[in-house]
């Protein structure tokens, strides 16, 4: 079941909840003095394990959705194989360097990770008759890129099962970008979500969606311009993708935790 509704709070906690661009200013001179005296010992295991079991690599990502438009893009963040400015923390920029290698990984036999596509993993767990899918990034653009990517480089088997962890938007907002309703509604696909999910999405992404983009504009830094002396990161990823969101209906909830 598509909501519209849920849909249009997604855009609200991702867009921007200001209507002006902040001017940047230059970086103080305290800043400069307490960035240029950190200490820290990057180890190059670090590096080793971010690309561990990488398959292929998806090189100058760029995502559009079906009007040419701007959805995902890697590229951008091509300034990060430059030197470190000394406006940047030092390890900003290397959590920043560590999340550039979009593609496809292979975390152990038979489980797959698309990264780099969005600002969260997809992860994909191979089952007797088919894909499971867990997470489905934020829009239907970049979920369907990084599905159609995965296909290339892996063998062909159809999508048997959907699964949220929980009620982010960065976790289900592509679902439809992989699947349609029909499928769903048929039973041609399991969708799994935890008790209490569709209520959660509903909570976060409308009725709290003022506070939550105000959130994220700190969360993202998504006012500031992709640039060295601007946004760089997020940790966890990149920023969040800007295209089309959509939900389904769980088919299975789960609401105990299994001890086996």
């Amino acid at each position: 079941m598509k909501i519209t509704l849920l849909s249009i709070g997604a855009l609200i906690f991702i867009c921007t909840a200001c209507s002006k661009t902040p001017e940047s200013v230059e970086v103080s001179e305290y800043t400069k003095s307490f960035i240029h005296n950190v200490s820290l010992k990057f180890d190059e295991i670090d590096k080793q394990e971010a690309t561990r079991g990488l398959i292929a690599e998806a090189k100058s990502l760029t995502i559009n959705d079906n009007k040419g438009k701007v959805v995902w893009d890697m590229s951008a963040y091509s300034f990060l194989q430059k030197e470190k400015p000394q406006t940047a923390h030092p390890l900003l920029w290397e959590m920043a360097q560590l999340n550039a290698t979009p593609g496809l990984y292979q975390v152990v036999h038979g489980i797959y990770q698309i990264r780099g596509f969005d600002i969260a993993n997809m992860t994909i767990i191979e089952g007797k008759t088919g894909w499971i899918v867990v997470d489905t990034l934020t829009t239907k653009e970049t979920a369907m890129a990084a599905f159609d990517f995965f296909k290339k480089n892996v063998k062909k088997k159809p999508i048997v099962a959907i699964i949220f962890t929980h009620s982010h938007i960065d976790h289900f907002g592509g679902v439809l970008g992989i699947v349609t309703e029909n499928d769903v509604k048929n039973k041609k696909i399991t969708v799994i979500a935890p008790k209490g999910f569709m209520e959660e999405a509903f909570s976060e992404n409308i009725l709290l969606a003022n506070a939550m983009a105000r959130r994220a504009e700190y969360q993202f830094g998504q006012d500031l311009p992709i640039s060295p002396t601007g946004q760089i990161d997020s940790g966890i990823g990149k920023t969040a993708a800007q295209g089309s969101y959509s939900i389904v209906e769980p088919t299975v909830t789960v609401d105990t935790t299994p001890t086996k």
